[in-house]
Order: structure tokens, then sequence, then C-alpha cells
């Protein structure tokens, strides 16, 4: 601190410039009081699992490559990125991956490397399937507006399709089919969001022939769990799905092991997003620039959800025996695979 003297008259006043204390004040905050990243690598391989019962589920937003700047050959373009992708990918060996934002050579990119998955819908939404445990039985896509006559690049959409198991899947349950809805909501409009659940929960109901078969519901929804999308898919009357990640807590470790990084978006800043620096100084004005509302919480830049809901007519009942957001001590800044970290979530079947 910088102590100023200045003369009045015969009297000396004493000023404390308090300037200099500021950033030495968040630095020692940021280090006090930051959460020590967990190795999400360590925590999957901890937890004892059957794999016949099972199933993992991930959504991804792999950040769209930038085309137009054939120059762009740095930390955070695509070439720099996809194998960090592939290696997320083939690494926790996902059922399902739903994925957000790839163009099509990112798309072509995934399918020559991920040998084990085949791909269904439109690009940018794609849901990636591991092609030796189950197969299509029907596949889609739908607008996220009303009144849709025809394609528009400006309009999003969302990918469906109904699996069933294969006879021959390492997997119990070869006579049950589900529903996965992938999904990319707007990032900029509150009033586009809102329109986008509400055309998400009808058509999970009119896919599910009204919760014949059980759904699951991955995407980007640039929303945090305190606004009205969450609320409206989970918390409300017409809400008919539950969230992995508030289960698994509400679970506590000893049946669902989660770990302590809530924010799935960073913005290429890796597992620092999770301080408190970047809670006050970078969060807020994220929030701020895709059009949200101020966010009720410092730990909750949670975009990426994965929902769920347990078939209402069938003798199956899924419950989370994992859910993280997929982030390992290094992940900082050009480490990272995308500017969101994947999401995990692993279901336990149960026969009822």
């Amino acid at each position: 601190a910088v102590v100023s003297t200045q003369s009045t008259g015969d009297m000396k006043v004493n000023k404390l410039n308090i300037l200099p204390l500021i950033p030495i004040t968040l630095f020692l905050l940021n280090t006090l009081y930051s959460p020590e990243i967990q190795s999400t690598r360590a925590l999957y391989e901890s937890k004892e699992r059957d794999d016949r019962t099972e199933i993992p589920i991930m959504t991804f937003n792999v950040r769209w490559a930038d085309l137009n700047n054939k120059e762009d050959n740095g930390p955070y373009s695509w070439p720099a990125r996809r194998q960090k992708v592939f290696d997320i990918i083939n690494h926790y060996k996902p059922l399902i991956v739903g994925t957000q934002e790839a163009l099509i050579l990112q798309h072509n990119d995934m399918m020559n490397s991920l040998k084990d998955y085949s791909s269904i819908g439109f690009c940018k939404v794609t849901i990636l399937y591991r092609k030796s445990e189950v197969e299509v039985v029907s596949q889609g896509e739908f607008w996220l507006e009303e009144g849709v006559t025809q394609y528009s690049e400006n309009i999003r959409r969302a990918s469906w399709g109904i699996f069933k198991f294969k006879k021959d899947s390492i997997f119990s349950f070869t006579d049950m089919q589900f529903l996965v809805i992938n999904t990319h909501n707007s990032p900029r409009s509150e009033s586009k969001r809102r329109i986008s659940v509400k055309i998400l929960l009808n058509k999970a109901l009119e896919l599910s022939n009204n919760g014949t078969i059980p759904i699951f519901l991955t995407g980007d929804f640039n929303a945090n769990p305190k606004q009205f999308s969450h609320q409206f898919l989970v918390e409300s009357e017409d809400g008919i799905f539950s969230d992995s990640w508030n289960v698994c807590k509400d679970l506590g470790p000893a049946k669902c092991l989660q770990n302590n990084v809530p924010c799935s978006y960073h913005h290429f800043l890796g597992g620092q997003v999770n301080s408190w620096l970047a809670r006050f100084v970078i969060q807020y004005p994220l929030f701020l620039v895709h059009g949200q509302e101020y966010p009720p919480s410092f730990s909750r830049f949670h975009l990426d959800w994965i929902l769920y809901q347990s078939s209402i007519k069938s003798r199956y009942l899924f419950e989370p025996s994992l859910s993280v957001v997929i982030v390992e001590p290094e992940d900082i800044n050009e480490n990272t695979a995308s500017d969101h970290f994947p999401v995990l979530s692993v279901f336990k079947i149960k026969s009822v």
C-alpha cells in the first residue's frame, strides 16, 4: 500500500491508497478459496460398476471449427483440439454421446477416428452411439421454433433416435428400447429458450408414446439450473424429467459419485473457471453476454445437462451412480478439448 502525505497548513493528512491492495486481495481469495480440481479419470476408475447393468451417457459441446480462418492453427483450433475430443470419448466409452456445434468437417473427423461409433441426426446436434451394443429403431429431427416450413440456418434443431440393445450386447436389457433427444438451445435469447424447452417436452412425450419407453435428453441448454428452462423441464408440474447431476448430489457419495466441478462452460479457461476469482470476474459478464438473467449462484455455470425419465409404463427404472463434469487438473487454457467440459452420467438400470 502507498501512503501519501499532504500538508494542509500546519496539519498533515495521511491518505491510504488501497488500489494496489485489490489485486493482491483477489489473488489471495482465489488461492485460498478455490476448490482443488479432482481428476475425473481417477474418480471414474475408482467406481465399482457392473457393465451389464450400468449405461454411460455423455453430452459434449465440441466447439465449432472456424472454417473461415484458413490460417487458424492456434491452440483453440479444431486441428489442435480434435485428438483430445477423440481421446475423451474413447477413454470413457459412453453408450450414447450427444454432441453440439460439430460442423460436417468435424463430424467426419469424429466418425473416421471413433471406430466404435455410428451417428444419427443433424450434424450440429449429432447423436453418437456404440454400434456394437445398440441399433437404431427410428430417428429424426425437429425445429426448436413453431411454424417453421422450410430449412433455415438461423433456426435451431434437435435430433432424436429410438434405440434398442442388440441381442449380443454386453448389456442385460435386450428387450428394452429408449429414446434419446439431443439439443443445443439459443445462447442469446431467453424467449427462444423458453419456446425450445416447451417444444422439447412435447416432442419427448410424443416420441416416447407418453412415457412408454425411457427418455434421455442431452444438450447444451445455455441456461443454468435456476432458470426457466431447467425449472420447466424438471421442477414444474408439466416437467417429466430428472436432472442426473442434481439426483446424484441428493443421493450422496455412498450411492452416486460426483466431482467438485459444477461449471461445464469455461470459455477456454479450463478448471480455472471454478475458482472464486473467475466466478466474480468472468462468469457474471459471460452470463450477461449470453443474454441470460443475472446468475443466482457463483457455482452453477452449469449449462450442459443430461436429463432423464424412467419409463412410466415399463419395468425399468434408471438411477445415476455417477455424474461428473469431465476435467483434469492440467485442463487449463489450450490444454482443453473445447470451451465446454463434457458431462458424463452413468445410469444403473433396475427392474421393477
